[in-house]
């Protein structure tokens, strides 16, 4: 037969509700190229590279609040770093993407957690 579970309840975790969680707006990401043309994401407004191994992640909303993890795909490189937001383009990040040598474009995703 059907029981509970005394103490569980999948509307809380740890005494939080779940209406405290995050939704999926708080989750925003890109998938950027090597050549920073074409990204793909959510909550992505756009993508470019400004530099060898610099890009220029701009999303659809203030991001100055949020955390990011940045992870090259593709292979090569393995270093990615992320810019968070200047005071002027609280928008905006920078992706830094390079190898043991130095800076090298590579294909990378990015993610912001608001």
């Amino acid at each position: 037969g059907k029981g509970t579970v005394q103490n569980l309840s999948a509307d809380a975790l740890d005494g939080r509700d779940s209406a405290s969680f995050a939704s999926a707006a708080d989750f925003l990401f890109a998938a950027v190229p090597a050549d920073g043309a074409n990204a793909t994401g959510e909550g992505l407004a756009a993508a470019s590279r400004s530099g060898e191994g610099t890009y220029t992640v701009r999303f659809g909303r203030d991001v100055s609040a949020c955390s990011f993890t940045a992870t090259a795909s593709g292979g090569t490189p393995a270093l990615t770093a992320v810019e968070p937001p200047a005071a002027a383009a609280k928008d905006t990040v920078t992706v830094h993407t390079a190898d043991v040598t130095g800076p090298e474009d590579s294909a990378f995703h990015v993610q912001a957690v608001c």
